[in-house]
């Protein structure tokens, strides 16, 4: 399943972003605010890969 979310700058002062987790994962997860998430990716055949899993300290 694909979804797509536009990116937003995360504060003024920094260079981080931020994107809107799609409302199909946070029912499928349980997520709540506070909750942690672990983004992995690796270069497979010159695409980057990313997973995003529920942090085990969540």
């Amino acid at each position: 399943m694909t979804e797509k979310t536009k990116v937003a700058k995360a504060h003024s002062k920094f260079n981080s972003l931020k994107t809107t987790i799609p409302y199909s994962l946070v029912k499928e997860w349980k997520l709540k605010v506070g909750d942690e998430l672990e983004w992995n990716w690796v270069v497979i055949n010159n695409k980057m890969v990313m997973t995003v899993n529920i942090s085990k300290d969540s």
